[in-house]
């Protein structure tokens, strides 16, 4: 009232949608990403996304659906083009980063369930659904050999328009066998690593393999033979030492410091907490864990039990029940959230919204026409749906300029 200002502040939207998320109800430095995940839960705008496994030995096949709100692109190092000449920017087509999404991914270890035999399994994703508002995450932020997490500093090229038509999942072909229901669809867990030359010695010393195999897990490479030899003799009573040695290294209980320590972290890696967790659950040692999530990350099962403000704690809709828009495949770009700062750790979220043929850039309560948006570095893209004869649907537009405004208010 008496102010030339009307508008809600971006930070005003975030205590109401999120106040009761136990992540984005604090003043901890904040990913769009997850926050665009946390705002489409609660407007329920997802999409399906159809997973097939196929066992290479038997030829059979499973199909399993999940549900997504963002889709997660990687950037393939092999794409990336180095521009010539001083002062020239690398850059990557999205076409590309599509493509290293959705080729298929072999799994050279993969015991069939079926005939017993080593020949590799085959998964492939495509879209089951195509929502009317599809945002498109491009992983910039990446991992150092050493684990630290940098940002890839390169222009993303993206089109006006993008048709994914092409990568519409039909489900089983009227030719294809089902794996049984109780079929494993994922290699055993493999042995820590291990000194190969200190088990030899340890046989040779008369001690069983799988004895040998413990200690040489238990005392690591830096221990040697002797460190070894005395693990075992120290448990030569233990019923269990010559039993097949356990999958994992003895690890502190995923509750514990260590684990809470680890979760900071994956977290600080640019992963979600519930991805971390996730993550954290099938292996505590925080290294593995964030391997495993960058090669793995759309695996992660998407997260229940959140509550938006003014919901009632009714289940939800199962997949099965709940219904999905249903689009064409083919998207127009309509705005893009950018990450300003080299630090994955620190900066800013702005915004451009395509309206009325212009492009209008939110920085918080700052709001103007950009002349030229780069969209080039953005972090996030929002897509909309086109419909018939290539128009766009109207279903829920006029909610974005709010939504956009409250993620540039991120920093």
């Amino acid at each position: 009232e008496n102010s030339d200002f009307n508008g809600i502040k971006p930070s005003q939207f975030k205590r109401v949608v999120a106040g009761s998320h136990p992540e984005f109800s604090s003043s901890r430095q904040q990913d769009a990403e997850e926050y665009v995940r946390v705002f489409a839960t609660c407007l329920f705008d997802r999409f399906k996304m159809e997973s097939r496994f196929e066992d290479i030995a038997s030829a059979m096949v499973r199909y399993t659906d999940r549900e997504e709100t963002v889709l997660a692109v990687p950037i393939p190092k092999a794409a990336i083009r180095a521009e010539d000449g001083e002062g020239g920017r690398s850059s990557v087509a999205l076409t590309d980063c599509l493509h290293a999404l959705f080729e298929p991914e072999t799994i050279e270890d993969f015991v069939s369930p079926i005939t017993h035999e080593k020949k590799g399994a085959r998964t492939t994703i495509r879209f089951r659904t195509f929502p009317d508002f599809l945002f498109l995450q491009a992983q910039r932020f990446t991992m150092n050999p050493d684990f630290t997490v940098k940002k890839l500093d390169l222009d993303l090229q993206v089109p006006d328009e993008i048709d994914l038509s092409g990568l519409r999942g039909i489900g089983k072909k009227e030719n294809e066998v089902l794996l049984p229901d109780d079929a494993p669809t994922a290699p055993p867990p493999a042995l820590p690593d291990y000194d190969r030359n200190i088990v030899e010695q340890l046989e040779a010393m008369g001690f069983t393999r799988n004895a040998s195999i413990k200690a040489a897990i238990e005392t690591g490479k830096s221990g040697g033979v002797e460190a070894a030899a005395e693990w075992v003799m120290l448990r030569l009573d233990d019923p269990s030492l010559n039993d097949p040695p356990a999958t994992a290294p003895s690890h502190p209980s995923a509750s514990g410091p260590a684990h809470m320590e680890g979760l900071d972290e994956l977290i600080a890696f640019g992963f979600t907490a519930h991805q971390a967790r996730y993550a954290l659950s099938r292996n505590p040692d925080a290294n593995a864990a964030a391997e495993w999530l960058f090669v793995h990350a759309e695996e992660v099962p998407p997260e229940c039990g959140a509550v938006c403000p003014g919901e009632n704690t009714t289940p939800l809709a199962t997949s099965a029940s709940r219904e999905f828009s249903d689009g064409s495949g083919k998207y127009r770009l309509v705005a893009f959230i950018s990450h300003m700062g080299s630090s994955p750790h620190s900066g800013h979220y702005v915004v451009h919204v395509k309206k009325d043929d212009r492009w209008i850039l939110f920085n918080d309560e700052k709001v103007a026409i950009s002349q030229n948006p780069p969209r080039q570095l953005a972090y996030l893209y929002l897509f909309q749906s086109l419909r018939v004869n290539g128009n766009t649907s109207a279903v829920g537009f006029h909610m974005f300029p709010i939504v956009t405004d409250v993620l540039s208010g991120f920093s």
